[in-house]
């Protein structure tokens, strides 16, 4: 049996500032987390039954994977982005070698070739100092993203559902529809307990879908739940 499975992620923006060395990291960061992928390729031309049917066949993956990720912060530029390196170990199959990143408070994400698995930029796109900005926030605790660029277009609403001392629950609504190659949407819905004072997120639930059309072959649907939780902060019981 064949098996597909199809992961879509982003990385938006472009990083204005290149590291040239690692100096040493202002604040660490310690996350556990569990992946999880289904991937579904419905086939609907005649080679799903051979060369002279007609019908449709479906092909089925997992992936299951948890660990741990650490994150160092490195410093913050002038435009507010902040360098960060980035890890992951995963008992399996997630893996991922140092990375180093550029984060955003709009979410975009900037990183070496390092950085290659999609939970890597889950936990990354919340790292940006400015995410919750109170000059963005409506009257009802709302904001909007929208980027786009030649290859992707972004469109991101936020709520914060509660806000007790600083400690908030944050729900997620993101569109991502890439522009090129086969038509591919990624439904992220998200939600996150987010520590203002310390400007980290402490726990993610995120689930999404993403569907790419395979031409005349078939339509590919994955499906992954990604959660974070902070297991340790180097700031933890110091003034941020």
């Amino acid at each position: 049996m064949k098996i597909f499975l199809s992961i879509a992620f982003v990385l938006i923006g472009c990083a204005s500032t290149a590291v040239a060395d690692t100096p040493a990291p202002e604040r660490t960061l310690v996350y556990s987390f569990t992946y999880g992928v289904q991937g579904v390729l419905n086939e609907h031309n005649s080679m799903a039954y051979g060369e002279t049917g007609h019908g449709t066949a479906d092909y089925k993956g997992a992936i299951n994977d948890y660990g741990v990720m650490t994150v160092q912060v490195l410093r913050e530029q002038p435009d507010r982005g902040l360098i960060v390196t980035i890890v992951e170990s995963g008992q399996n199959t997630r893996k991922a070698d140092l990375g180093t990143c550029v984060v955003y408070g709009n979410t975009n994400v900037v990183c070496d070739s390092n950085v290659t698995n999609s939970e890597e930029l889950t936990l990354l796109r919340f790292l940006g100092t400015t995410f919750v900005d109170p000059n963005q926030i409506d009257a009802k605790q709302h904001w909007v993203v929208d980027d786009s660029n030649s290859m992707v277009s972004v469109h991101a609403d936020y709520t914060i559902a509660s806000n007790h001392d600083g400690i908030m629950k944050i729900n997620e609504l993101r569109i991502v529809k890439q522009k090129t190659g086969e038509p591919t949407t990624t439904t992220v819905n998200s939600t996150l307990t987010y520590d203002y004072p310390k400007l980290i997120p402490t726990d993610i639930i995120e689930n999404a879908e993403t569907i790419q059309e395979e031409g005349p072959q078939g339509t590919m649907t994955s499906r992954y739940q990604t959660t974070l939780k902070l297991v340790s902060d180097s700031m933890a019981g110091k003034k941020p």
